[in-house]
């Protein structure tokens, strides 16, 4: 296939053109080190991850370390997808679910260093949830719906409104339960980068010459400028989930080797040893 035919294929079929896969092996030789290092830190957390089930089977849904399986169960598929989202040049899409790995760590964090609270917010959080998608449904009903539909409605959220007076966390909320604050600067620079729709996660789609200017045209395609620092952040956001989690559990085998690459991935990000 030459050149023309894998634009065109790539303009007629966007990221599920079957060209996309072509280039995975070029995206992961180019930064063979940041994929060896996620790959590590992946296994990693499929042991823990192994290890914690063992356990949490034994306890209650409600314990610490049942939910913080649970998260971390949650923290693998993330960081998994990321890894799948970014060998195909998919950097918007994978920083989204490395921006889910921080979050989950704020709440494993949380549920070490105050486990009672968390749990509590966790509680709080899905019953505001809950009130808040009643709500929705019943705006919805009384605005669109007919007699019967708003009747149904009415009948079935009539005791969801305002169970809970409280504020639920904020994800920012959970970093200060957590003392994790430090790591939802990162949380923030996802957010603004990539999961939401603003004029600056909007602004790396225009086509800008040397000195910020626009062009006129559009980017399309593969973000490469972005692999390393989507690895970079995902592996950070699952070495900080890894190391509360095994706060949570308990010493195990695997404490030198997740210190270990630690300190290959300080080196990787050029901050030293940490």
């Amino acid at each position: 296939m030459n050149q023309d035919e894998l634009e065109r294929s790539f303009r007629d079929r966007g990221f599920l053109s079957p060209v996309v896969t072509d280039f995975i092996t070029t995206h992961r030789a180019s930064h063979a080190v940041w994929f060896t290092l996620a790959e590590d830190l992946n296994e990693v957390g499929q042991r823990q991850l192994q290890r914690g089930a063992d356990t949490a089977v034994k306890v209650s849904s409600m314990d610490p370390v049942n939910i913080g399986v649970r998260l971390l169960i949650r923290t693998m598929s993330n960081f998994q997808g990321c890894c799948i989202l970014i060998e195909r040049g998919m950097a918007v899409e994978a920083q989204t679910l490395v921006r889910i790995c921080y979050e989950n760590g704020f709440w494993l964090a949380a549920l070490v260093s105050n486990p009672e609270d968390a749990i509590r917010a966790l509680k709080l959080d899905e019953t505001k949830s809950q009130d808040s998608r009643a709500a929705a449904y019943l705006r919805m009903a009384n605005k669109h719906g007919n007699s019967t539909m708003q009747a149904k409605a009415s009948h079935t959220f009539a005791n969801r409104r305002a169970r809970q007076k409280g504020q639920a966390l904020s994800p920012q909320g959970v970093a200060k339960l957590a003392d994790w604050e430090p790591n939802y600067v990162f949380y923030k620079e996802i957010s603004a980068n990539s999961a939401h729709p603003s004029l600056n996660s909007l602004d790396r789609y225009l086509n800008r010459d040397a000195d910020g200017n626009w062009r006129g045209g559009f980017i399309l395609g593969f973000e490469t400028d972005h692999i390393g620092t989507t690895l970079n952040l995902g592996s950070f956001a699952l070495i900080s989930a890894l190391a509360a989690f095994g706060q949570l559990m308990g010493p195990s085998d695997d404490d030198q080797v997740l210190f270990d690459l630690n300190e290959r991935y300080a080196t990787l990000a050029g901050i030293g040893g940490r």
